[in-house]
């Protein structure tokens, strides 16, 4: 039954959306690889944010291994999806919320061993699964507290930038989709411009932002290092003094706008 009435149905519309969206997802992916990480750089954050839930999911497949052999190797073998696809394509923009994919697939794998613990050793493993929660929690409490500053308060940009744009301005933003949001009804979608892709007189990528800020495409350029590489804000920098005037800086946002 669950191949007929989940399996076969959910493949059916992935294939389906894949089909009906295939050039933009050729775009997206292509925007999403080589974005100036190392391979130990994915690692080491999929690491940070998933270790202790992977060494139970560990030791719970070891457990399991002899009865659940071909559900431990799927749940395993999704688990390792995100961070396959991350260290392949040196993405570690965005690995630090693609790795609680990986927990989703080791969660049942963990419960599986607090329901061994608890059946083979009673009171002292509801003592020992009690303990593994509370360690996890403590674990990733201050994880949490980063990722909720991981970026930085847009709210003072763009009350700027709604203040002084006109309705056929371009901007360059890092924080694409949060601009987006904060000005819409102000500025049509598709005349912000976002870290990922980026398309200027048949110039793709570095080479696109280079030539439309020599052009002075843009009214305003917004920076905060979350997205773009040192190298890459060091090279849009380079070029801002010849047509760019600072207009915002709050230490970790800086707003540039085209001198008249």
């Amino acid at each position: 039954g669950i191949l007929k009435f989940f399996w076969l149905p959910l493949l059916g519309a992935m294939f389906l959306y894949v089909f009906l969206n295939l050039s933009s997802l050729i775009d997206f992916f292509s925007g999403q690889t080589n974005n100036g990480g190392s391979y130990g750089e994915v690692l080491q954050i999929f690491w940070k944010y998933t270790s202790i839930i992977f060494l139970m999911g560990l030791a719970a497949s070891y457990l399991l291994w002899k009865s659940r052999k071909i559900p431990v190797v799927v749940l395993l073998s999704f688990s390792i999806i995100p961070i396959l696809v991350h260290t392949l394509t040196r993405n570690n923009s965005s690995a630090q919320q693609h790795s609680f994919f990986s927990l989703l697939f080791l969660f049942p794998l963990v419960g599986a061993l607090i329901t061994i613990l608890i059946r083979k050793f009673k009171k002292m493993g509801v003592a020992v699964a009690v303990l593994m929660v509370l360690f996890n929690f403590l674990f990733a409490l201050p994880q949490e507290k980063q990722l909720e500053s991981f970026w930085p308060n847009s709210e003072a940009t763009v009350k700027l930038l709604a203040e002084k744009l006109s309705p056929n301005d371009h901007i360059l933003a890092e924080a694409d989709d949060i601009i987006i949001l904060g000005l819409r009804n102000k500025l049509p979608d598709q005349n912000i411009a976002g870290p990922f892709y980026f398309e200027y007189q048949g110039l793709e990528g570095p080479n696109a932002y280079s030539k439309a800020i020599d052009d002075g495409y843009f009214r305003f350029i917004q920076l905060e290092g979350t997205y773009f590489s040192r190298e890459q804000i060091n090279d849009i920098e380079a070029k801002l003094p010849a047509k760019y005037t600072k207009i915002f800086d709050d230490s970790k946002i800086r707003v540039y706008e085209r001198n008249l």
